[in-house]
């Protein structure tokens, strides 16, 4: 049996419907796109005295976050679709 003759489970066939991977990659690349604005604007232009590691470690936390956050609300904007469908 190849992997396309399974029937899938049902969490898979939710998650397809939502399109969740694209949207997580669309979410966590407005995530990066906002830390690296924000480093820019209030890290680099700026100057700082205080330890790049200090920094590095509050982008990775603000990517991280607002990745997430974008995500949930891109698939909660296809899930409200998908149920206005039906």
């Amino acid at each position: 049996m190849s992997e396309s003759d399974r029937p899938r489970s049902p969490t898979a066939t939710f998650l397809a419907a939502l399109d969740a991977p694209r949207n997580a990659k669309r979410g966590f690349a407005f995530g990066i796109a906002l830390t690296l604005a924000v480093l820019v604007v209030f890290v680099l232009v700026p100057g700082t005295t205080r330890s790049p590691l200090l920094y590095l470690v509050l982008a990775v936390v603000l990517a991280t976050s607002s990745g997430a956050l974008a995500t949930v609300f891109l698939i909660a904007i296809a899930a409200y679709r998908l149920a206005r469908e039906e």
